[in-house]
């Protein structure tokens, strides 16, 4: 997949979470001022890319290069950074960095995990509970992405 793709996964995302908020069909998630829609929006299409940080030629790693050269070093493309740990430690530290943002880093997850799920369609899935290198795929789809094809993790 494409970054404007998961872009894309990340906009639907929001889209989902801040409906359920106008409707108030949860009750934790009181309805969002304009302000805190467009933050969910905003929040959701960084977290929508923010897997691909292990790629140093995505989005992402060319705005992080370090990070993003020593998450390929360490785990790899496909690796660490797509898994349900991943989605665990970017919540985690965003809560520990923004305490009053509970909600924002929920939406962060919730774009970085509608990224996992359309790898899932890309030919070789994802390790979706690593360290285990059980591969998690929905279908096989041929993308236009070069970093979708090109190995198995």
């Amino acid at each position: 997949m494409t970054y404007r793709t998961h872009i894309l996964g990340g906009v639907a995302a929001a889209a989902i979470i801040t409906t359920v908020s106008a409707r108030g069909c949860l009750e934790f998630l009181p309805p969002l001022s304009t302000p805190a829609v467009f933050g969910s929006f905003v929040a959701a299409m960084i977290g929508s890319i923010l897997p691909d940080i292990d790629q140093p030629t995505s989005m992402v790693g060319k705005t992080l290069p370090i990070i993003s050269r020593l998450m390929r070093g360490a785990f790899g493309h496909r690796g660490f950074c797509h898994s349900l740990l991943f989605l665990a430690l970017i919540y985690g530290i965003t809560m520990t960095l923004f305490s009053s943002m509970k909600f924002y880093a929920l939406v962060l997850c919730l774009g970085a995990g509608s990224h996992l799920l359309f790898d899932m369609f890309n030919r070789p899935g994802i390790p979706l509970l690593w360290p285990l290198k059980i591969q998690f795929r929905l279908a096989k789809i041929k993308t236009e992405s070069q970093f979708g094809t090109k190995r198995s993790c």
